[in-house]
């Protein structure tokens, strides 16, 4: 699912007639933060983090107490820590979708949900305007700045649960449940650096800069090929493909005296062909097709 951008909900919702519930029992709903290392120094440290954050969570529950609403929110004790550098709005989407999926680069959130039974997980984020997002009701992703305020944090989950009591009533029994339903978390390769830590204790972390590791997207080459033309001195590349998502490639021709160029493309998905026409070639020039920096395929002009 798409995560999409809240704007228009606020908490005002909660201000509708009261009504009183019988069972004087209070479930919660647990949520493990997890911080990037970039909104931790933005921040100050992962203590004022806490801070905000229990700030922002005693008024979301004191305001479900006031209108009798039988439900709380509750943080797990320990936060996660993700050492990631600041985001920007066009990576924002990619970011949500990415840390959302097992056994990727952020498998190890999934592994600490898992052994905290956390029914949410909220991301503290930075490098962003944007307050908020949310994705397929299990993964919230707030602004650092935003996380006590009634705009931020509180309004991301007013939307996620319903702003208005009865609302929340019907939802909350089904979020309560979602740590108690995952899966198993698988190890994965290239998996960004986390740790699970005491928000009060942990220092502030030092700056860094993240190079991504590629992930595997799903793709298959089916034919790689260069049509010599008359007098062998121009050709045309033509590239078979099938693939799951869009992914960079890099074509390198290693010609005579290793004198070596090279061409950057995408491949897309619901496309099948690739063709790039009026190349210089020689006889073998040998072309060299690169996914992810591994080299898939190879192809040397007769």
């Amino acid at each position: 699912m798409k995560p999409f951008i809240l704007s228009l909900f606020i908490w005002v919702g909660f201000c509708l007639p009261q009504f009183v519930i019988a069972d004087s029992t209070v479930n919660d709903i647990s949520i493990l933060f997890t911080y990037t290392t970039s909104a931790a120094i933005e921040a100050g440290s992962p203590k004022v983090l806490k801070d905000r954050i229990d700030r922002g969570i005693s008024q979301i529950n004191q305001r479900l107490q006031g209108h009798h609403i039988d439900w709380q929110i509750r943080a797990i004790a320990e936060y996660v820590e993700i050492e990631y550098e600041a985001i920007q709005e066009a990576q924002l989407d990619d970011f949500l979708f990415q840390i959302s999926r097992q056994n990727r680069a952020f498998n190890k959130v999934h592994g600490f949900r898992k052994k905290k039974k956390a029914d949410l997980v909220c991301v503290i984020t930075s490098g962003h305007q944007i307050a908020m997002l949310h994705e397929q009701e299990q993964f919230l992703l707030c602004h650092h700045s935003r996380i006590d305020q009634a705009e931020g944090f509180q309004q991301l989950l007013a939307e996620l649960m319903g702003s208005a009591p009865l609302r929340i009533k019907e939802i909350a029994p089904r979020i309560a449940m979602l740590g108690e339903q995952l899966k198993s978390v698988n190890a994965s390769t290239g998996a960004h650096k986390t740790r699970l830590l005491d928000p009060m204790k942990a220092p502030t972390p030092a700056p860094v800069q993240i190079h991504r590791p590629q992930q595997a997207a799903v793709y298959t080459i089916e034919s790689f090929l260069v049509h010599p033309n008359a007098d062998n001195t121009l050709g045309e590349m033509k590239l078979n493909y099938s693939c799951s998502e869009s992914i960079p490639i890099q074509v390198k021709v290693h010609g005579k005296e290793n004198k070596v160029q090279g061409f950057e493309h995408m491949l897309i998905p619901g496309q099948t062909e690739l063709t790039l026409g009026s190349l210089p070639i020689a006889s073998q020039d040998r072309f060299v097709l690169t996914i992810h920096t591994k080299e898939v395929a190879s192809y040397i002009v007769p």
